[in-house]
This record gives structure tokens, C-alpha cells and sequence, in this order.
């Protein structure tokens, strides 16, 4: 999506809504994502009948393909 070269950043009042709302951020924001707490669950897929499995095959190549998804790096 492109923006329109004649907006200007004041037709965005970011910083008034930063300031009015300054209680709802945190002073310190930790670098980087949480630690993973959770496993991960360690199960085979659901059985699909040859057709259904076909279908799934074909989206998951597709979406790959496109690099909307990639293999899993897990065991």
C-alpha cells in the first residue's frame, strides 16, 4: 500500500497519542521475544483419507512456493 505523497506526518497525531496515553506503555521494554515456556506437543498429524491428503499437499506446496510458510526446523 502506498501513501499519498501529499500526507504529511502532522495529519498523524502519534505523539499526542503517545503522551496521552504514556501510563499504558512500559518504561522498559525488554530486547527481543519471551523465552518458550510451553512444549510443544509431540503427536502425529490427523489421519485424512488419500483424496484429503492429496488437497493438503497441494495448499502446502503452494503456500511454500509462494514463501508464505517453511518447513519446520523441529525434530
Amino acid at each position: 500500500m502506498l501513501l499519498n505523497a501529499s500526507l504529511s506526518l502532522n495529519a498523524f497525531p502519534i505523539e499526542d497519542l503517545l503522551e496521552e496515553f504514556q501510563d499504558v506503555f512500559p518504561k522498559d521494554v525488554p530486547h527481543g521475544l519471551p523465552p518458550l515456556r510451553a512444549t510443544l506437543p509431540n503427536k502425529a498429524a490427523y489421519r485424512t483419507n488419500p483424496k484429503e491428503a492429496k488437497k493438503i499437499q497441494n495448499q502446502v506446496g503452494k503456500l511454500i512456493e509462494k514463501g508464505w510458510i517453511r518447513e519446520s526446523m523441529s525434530p
